[in-house]
Parts: C-alpha cells; structure tokens; sequence
C-alpha cells in the first residue's frame, strides 16, 4: 500500500478528510514552506526550511487515481518526499509545488507550521 503524506484538506476535519476515514494513519511531518492559493494548501518541499505538520496515511493502490484527480492540479503534482514519523525518516508520495510559485501565480506563503493552525476552531 502506498504511503502519502497530507497537509491540507485532507487532515482530519478537513474538506477531504473522508478520502482517508479509516485508512491506518499516524502524525507525520515533512520540511518545505506552506503556500495557499483559492482557499488550498500547497506544500514546497526544501530541506532548508522548518517541519510542516501532516499525516501519513497508508492508502490502497486503486485508490490513488481518484486522489490524483482531486488533489493533483491548483499547481500540484504527485511526488515523492522523505517525511519524519516517530523520529524516523521515510518515504512517502505527496501533492505538492513542483517549484516556488511566481508572484503571478496567486500563491502566498503561510507562515505557520501547517493548515491546521490557520483554520478557525471548530471548522
């Protein structure tokens, strides 16, 4: 089963969290910036910045294609990042910035360690 990594919607209480109810999960986090464009999480991985908090979750094989439709796009892209997890380092898949966005492109940097503290309690 493959491993992914989530930071975004798809944490618990997020918008897409049902994708990942009952998956086996644990705390993870990965090193990269947090930018947010429409409203989304986008996360640039950088070994050079601090840890962005998310989960790992193990997701099944048939399932991936429909998460690369919903969370594939916005600028996101399907890549391999090395997360941390109970002080280990490991693999995982991931949606993330291919490179930092242009100030064009819509994209504003958070500053915080990740999407959950930026939502409002109780959302």
């Amino acid at each position: 089963m493959p491993r992914v990594f989530v930071y975004g919607e798809a944490l618990p209480g997020g918008a897409d969290a049902g994708w990942f109810a009952g998956l086996p999960a644990s705390p993870a986090s990965a090193r990269g910036s947090l930018w947010v464009r429409q409203g989304r999480p986008g996360l640039l991985p950088d070994p050079r910045q601090p840890h962005v908090a998310g989960w790992i979750v193990e997701v099944p094989q048939p399932r991936m294609g429909v998460l690369d439709a919903l969370e594939g796009g916005n600028g996101l892209v399907r890549r391999n990042v090395t997360v941390r997890v109970e002080g280990r380092g490991l693999d995982a898949e991931s949606w993330v910035l291919e490179r930092a966005p242009g100030p064009r492109q819509g994209w504003r940097r958070l500053k915080a360690p990740g999407w959950s503290s930026m939502k409002p309690s109780g959302s």
